[in-house]
């Protein structure tokens, strides 16, 4: 889930193996405040695409939708969550922040403690994550004004002269970053 649009994947555990059946990426039609139908479309439209019924939910989240300070889901964004939940009849299994799955699948891939920037962008915020050997060093979420390299140095100017930084910069987001 991000502030405007999400993508639902469905996933199959077999033999300790997950594996991706379908996906559908989706606008939502306004806002969070239709969530419940907007997904349920979704469900419904991948449910018979697949031929599965969809229970068991896991939810990843952009970091701008969790505080900084208590690391829970914000309030607002944790009723429609709970809303939607109930209104679906969906088995809530948790959810997972974006950038911890990020971390995951790069570690795995590479396999060797994560060392970078990572930079999650949504429409409205940028959020900014500093790793050394694995460890998470800084956490910032910004608002995203457009012009990322500006927003970055704003980044920056709070860790200059504490660390080196790594050397490698992974930017994710589910729309083209090629400009970007």
């Amino acid at each position: 889930l991000k502030e405007g649009e999400a993508t639902t994947l469905v996933m199959k555990m077999h033999n300790s193996q997950l594996t991706l059946i379908d996906e559908e990426k989706f606008t939502y039609s306004d806002g969070w405040n239709n969530l419940a139908e907007d997904v349920d479309q979704v469900i419904l439209k991948l449910e018979q695409k697949v031929n599965v019924t969809i229970k068991d939910t896991i939810f990843f989240l952009y970091s701008n939708l969790i505080d900084e300070k208590t690391k829970e889901v914000k309030k607002e964004y944790f009723a429609k969550i709970k809303e939607l939940v109930k209104k679906l009849d969906l088995k809530a299994l948790g959810y997972i922040e974006c950038y911890e799955a990020a971390k995951y699948i790069l570690e795995k891939k590479e396999e060797i403690p994560l060392s970078t920037i990572l930079i999650e962008l949504d429409h409205a915020n940028l959020s900014l994550f500093v790793y050394k050997r694995g460890q998470i060093v800084f956490v910032r979420t910004i608002t995203f004004t457009g012009n990322l390299i500006d927003d970055l140095l704003t980044c920056f100017q709070e860790i200059k002269g504490k660390f080196v930084l790594p050397s490698r910069i992974v930017l994710y987001n589910s729309k083209d970053l090629e400009a970007e």
